[in-house]
């Protein structure tokens, strides 16, 4: 699976998020040092944080590859989370 993907918002608990989708999980909703966003790919829907950074309309960068590694091939640019309203998510790494 590769090409550009919209992932709609879950709002439930981030461990079930279903295959598509992001959530957040955070102890203290304005300091991203904890919390984290999380996605579920849309072809094995394998669940893992998203260290990328994220503008404030939603725009991943860089490209998404799947945790999953061997086993998944989804790589996908772009990449937007819908819904997105928490401002601009540094990078992790």
């Amino acid at each position: 699976m590769t090409g550009s993907y919209d992932f709609k918002r879950w709002a439930g608990d981030w461990w079930q998020t279903p295959k598509g989708h992001w959530s957040t999980a955070a102890t203290a909703p304005a300091d991203w040092k904890t919390k984290s966003v999380f996605l579920s790919c849309p072809a094995c829907g394998e669940v893992a944080s998203l260290p990328h950074a994220v503008d404030q309309e939603g725009r991943v960068t860089p490209s998404v590859v799947c945790p999953n590694g061997p086993k998944c091939p989804m790589h996908l640019s772009p990449v937007r989370l819908l819904e997105w309203n928490l401002g601009t998510k540094p990078s992790d790494r």
